[in-house]
């Protein structure tokens, strides 16, 4: 199995990460213009990209307030159907939330893979940017998920 694994500091506290990641509001600050989530174990999490042509429905596997977040993704891209999304949150004392991301999973390198990361990448960049500055890119990649059918 091959996973993506990205790490970014963000100089807001765990709680705050928390919140933007496991709340709709949040979710849809930085990474789907619609998006469907509650913090509990159980429930399911629906993210819709390039106007609801493409959705990423995930199950939440996992949580520990400000520490932990699972996801197992559901519908998306075939290939993609029950991979793990982890968001593991390190308090960096004065500094913030050191955030440990990983896709984890996949069954081979070829396919959607390196463009996973890329767009996995992009979307952590626009989570930083709402919580430094409250100004994300939620669906800022639309264009490329347009062309895929869930």
């Amino acid at each position: 199995m091959y996973d993506i694994l990205h790490e970014v500091n963000i100089a807001e506290a765990p709680d705050k990460v928390y919140e933007a990641i496991t709340e709709s509001k949040g979710l849809e600050a930085w990474w789907a213009p619609q998006a469907v989530a509650e913090p509990r174990v159980g429930s399911t999490v629906q993210a819709r990209f390039a106007d609801g042509h493409f959705v990423i429905t995930m199950d939440v596997a996992a949580l520990e307030p400000t520490r932990k977040v699972e996801w197992i993704i559901q519908e998306g891209l075939a290939e993609w159907q029950g991979t793990h999304v982890t968001w593991d949150l390190v308090p960096v004392v004065g500094k913030g939330t050191k955030v440990l991301f990983g896709h984890r999973g996949f069954v081979s390198t070829d396919g959607s893979l390196p463009a996973a990361s890329y767009d996995w990448g992009f979307y952590l960049t626009s989570l930083v940017n709402y919580l430094e500055t409250e100004k994300g890119n939620p669906g800022g990649l639309d264009a490329r998920f347009a062309q895929f059918n869930s």
